[in-house]
């Protein structure tokens, strides 16, 4: 869990690594990002399973929850 002079700190980064990467995504383009989804979707919970046992189980608790598709998520944002 983040404390409260952490949580600041991880929504900062997550904003500037948004911002640095948005253009590469529309660079891309939608269709070819939902096709490189859906080629990673599915060894989403291996790529999980290989954080979790680097970097421990409390690296990411929302992730760490269980995994859901998010194809169709990622399908619908860029509709």
């Amino acid at each position: 869990m983040l404390n409260n002079r952490v949580h600041p700190f991880r929504l900062d980064l997550e904003s500037r690594t948004d911002a640095l990467t948005t253009p590469a995504w529309i660079a891309m383009g939608g269709e070819a990002t939902i096709a490189l989804d859906e080629l990673l979707e599915p060894h989403h919970d291996s790529f999980v399973a290989r954080i979790n046992a680097t970097a421990g189980l409390r690296w990411m608790p929302t992730v760490c929850q269980g995994s859901t598709s998010r194809t169709g998520q990622l399908t619908r944002q860029l509709a």
